[in-house]
Parts: structure tokens; sequence; C-alpha cells
């Protein structure tokens, strides 16, 4: 039987008393096949999302009250937007919205990777990650990986500076971000820490962007990576390097590994493993969400861990032309949250939905940045299926007017449903101003130009 046969969402199926318990004979009168000793198990992992009363055969269960939930459903993000989370994500964000008294400590759970099978196991949902991959994906230039990234290099730059400083308590505006990032004007009012902070997320977003040349990730990119945003902010000797003592988590229950003794080798081991299983993952939203939570939940080096986790993880997407996720929209709080969830109940479901809703506002802002450097995203998209119309408008003389028109009739394949009325008024506007110069590019003869042009004079 598999391990998770039982969670929280079956257990919605199982009778209880009025009061809301239930005991293992009910959960066995819904799920006969299951084996007792599995249940129990389960029982034990989902600690989270349930209160347990009595001992031994008296023992019974309850799903934990969703005290507070409306606090977490409805997140407050900038311009009045609304982050919403599922049920079962919530049971995770209700459990370490406690006061921390009430959870117990929670050492590092080795089978949260140990259990990973990278292209078998998941945290974002097929669907999900499909349509992140539609919103996401830009085209670069012609096999090479990662030229869409550096058309929008500087909006990259300030905004991921931006954000992730941010979610540090970073109280540099974006105004101030900016100037400090393009004009090397530090805010008066703000700390050295703060402009350090920021100036060192110049430097490793650089780093990643022009001197990674391969989203095939090593422990050096990682250990670089970690150098570069921890700069003066950790003493020296601890920057890059993996940590040798050991660090808590503050406002979590979680104790990450031990790193004295054998601890600073067996850290060094997870980490491997970590870059192992991502590398694998053929998924790219999986591998960053993959990355995200693993490099974050290790705390491999003495500070800076969620910091280096939320850079490396864009790694794959600017490598593969899709836009980065720059954590915009969600408060500090609501992806702390979600981060702990995962540290104390190995629940990824908040961390997901949170990727998911922010990646979206990410696409958004950075296809408004694409526009203002005068790249035409959605041409290069469909640069191929435009070629084919416009040769076929022309050697089929079809007239200027009708050209959109045409080209929904006879749709090019690869042109997205949603896409459809974008590629119409893009043919028709090309079809305006096509030229001499443009025909080797589509394929087509003067002659034929000619004769296109000339009809009906």
């Amino acid at each position: 039987m598999a391990r998770h046969a039982i969670d929280l969402d079956k257990l919605q199926a199982v009778p209880t008393d009025p009061d809301g318990w239930f005991t293992m004979t009910d959960i066995e009168s819904v799920y006969p096949d299951i084996p007792q000793r599995t249940i129990r198990d389960a029982l034990a992992r989902l600690h989270y999302g349930i209160e347990s009363s009595g001992a031994k055969r008296g023992k019974k269960y309850r799903l934990r009250q969703r005290v507070g939930a409306a606090n977490i459903a409805e997140t407050t993000v900038p311009k009045g937007e609304r982050l919403q989370f599922s049920e079962q994500a919530l049971r995770a964000l209700n459990y370490v919205r406690q006061p921390k008294v009430k959870r117990p400590p929670v050492e590092f759970n080795h089978a949260l990777l140990a259990g990973y099978q990278p292209n078998k196991s998941r945290y974002l949902p097929v669907a999900s990650a499909q349509r992140l991959e539609r919103i996401g994906k830009r085209m670069g230039l012609a096999g090479q990986a990662g030229t869409y990234v550096l058309k929008i290099y500087d909006q990259l730059l300030l905004d991921l500076s931006f954000h992730s400083s941010r979610m540090e308590g970073n109280t540099y505006s974006r105004e101030q971000a900016d100037r400090l990032i393009r004009q090397q004007q530090a805010a008066a009012e703000r700390s050295d820490q703060e402009t350090t902070m920021i100036l060192n997320h110049k430097d490793a977003i650089e780093y990643l962007v022009k001197r990674v040349h391969s989203d095939d990730l090593s422990i050096d990119v990682i250990q670089t990576l970690h150098a570069l945003l921890s700069e003066n902010l950790v003493s020296y000797g601890y920057a890059g390097v993996i940590r040798d003592t050991d660090v808590l988590i503050g406002d979590s229950a979680y104790v990450p590994l031990s790193g004295e003794g054998e601890g600073k080798y067996h850290l060094a081991t997870q980490l491997n493993l970590v870059i192992k299983k991502a590398n694998a993952i053929a998924d790219i939203f999986e591998r960053s969400l993959f990355l995200l939570l693993h490099i974050s939940y290790l705390q491999a080096f003495i500070d800076v861990n969620k910091r280096t986790a939320r850079l490396i993880c864009i790694l794959p997407m600017i490598k593969n032309d899709y836009i980065p996720i720059s954590f915009v929209g969600v408060d500090q709080d609501t992806y702390v949250s979600c981060l702990i969830s995962f540290y104390e109940t190995g629940a990824w479901q908040p961390m997901a939905e949170y990727f998911a809703i922010s990646y979206e506002k990410s696409c958004q802002q950075f296809s408004e940045a694409a526009k203002q450097t005068g790249w035409d995203e959605f041409g290069a998209r469909y640069r191929q299926q435009r070629r084919e119309i416009l040769a076929r408008v022309v050697q089929e003389l079809i007239p200027e007017d009708k050209a959109g028109e045409y080209a929904r009739q006879y749709l090019p394949d690869g042109v997205a449903i949603e896409d459809i009325p974008g590629f119409c008024k893009m043919i028709e506007t090309a079809t305006r101003s096509l030229n001499f110069a443009q025909l080797a590019g589509i394929g087509v003869s003067r002659q034929a130009f000619e004769r296109w042009r000339t009809m009906g004079s």
C-alpha cells in the first residue's frame, strides 16, 4: 500500500460522533484494505491536521478546527488582491500559525528528500505546471538559451532584488532600490545592512544570468551564489561555506541538521542529493519549486538560506527562456508560513499554491517590462506561424483587408486558443507593412509579391 494511502481529504469521509471524533475502527470501516499499521503511520504523519484524545484502544481522533482560517484563506496583498488557499493547504497553515509553544520540536526529516522520486513524485500539480509553462514561456534567440532574460535584465535586477530583500524585512522602497541599483545611490535613512542586502542581490542575479551558462546545477554554483548574497552579512569565513555549527529557525519548531562534528559532511551529502534530484527533474516548474523547498529546508549555510533558495530556483527558468519568478504580490508572513508548513509538517501544498499564484503575477509584471524594452515577445513566439501565413497571403493573392480573417480560417499549428485574436491582429498589421526587404524571411519571390501588391489595380 502506498505511503500516502490515507490523507486529510480521505479522512473527511470517515464517520464521526456528534462532536466530530472518530476511531481506528471507523477508518477501517471505510478503508478495509489498508493495514492498521499503515493507518497509524498516516495519522502520526498528519498530526498537524488532526487532534487526538485517549490512549491505546480507546484513542480517538478529530480533524482540527480551522481556527483563524479567515486570516489565512484570504491573505491581503498589494492593490487589494487576495491569495486563496485550498482546504488542505489551510490545515497546514493553521497548524503553524498556532503559538510556537503548542507545536512540538520537529527534527530534520530525511524521508522528505529520500522519498522524492524525480519525474514520479510531484509537488506542483500537472495542470498547474502546464498553465505556468503556457503563460511563462518566452522566445530567445535560436540556439541560445536564456537570451530572453537579457532583454529584461534591468527589470529582473530591480524586481527580484527588491522583492526578495523585502521578504527579509528590508525597508527600502522600490524607488530607493532602483536608485541604488542603477545609480549606486544609497538611501540615507536606510541601514548599511539593508543597502548591502540589495547590492548583494544585484551581484548574485548578474552571476546567474551572465556567468552560469547551463541549468545543470552544481554545488559550486550554489556556494558561489550564497557567497555573493551573504557578503558582509555573515562572517567572511562562512560566506559560501557549508556550516560547521547549529542553526535555529526563529518562529519555527523545526530543528535543522546539526553542523557540528560530522554534521558538515552530512549537510554536504544532503545538498549534493538535492542537486542530483533537481537535475533529474524534467519539468522546469517542478524543478524550481523542488529547489525552493529543499534548499530552504536543508539550511546548509549559517544564514541567508532562504535568499539562496529564492535565487537558485529561478535558474531553470532563465536558462530555458521562461519568465523568472520574482516573488511579487504576497506578503512576507504568508511566504514564511508556507515554508514553515513544509519544515514542520512536510506539507508542500501551501508553497506550491503560493508559488503558482506569485508566478502568474511575475509574468504579468515582466510582460509589461518586455513591452517597454521593445521586445516583441508575441511576435517572437509565433515567428514561424506568421511567416507561413504571410507567404500564403501573398501566394494566394489574399486581399490585405482579408488577411486577418484568412489567418483565422487557416490557423497554423501551434497557435494557442487564447492567442488567436492577437495572432490574427498581428497578421493584419504585418500585411499592411509588408515590403521587399522582408521577402527572404517569408520565402516568396519578388515576382509573387509584385502580383499580390498590384492585384486589382
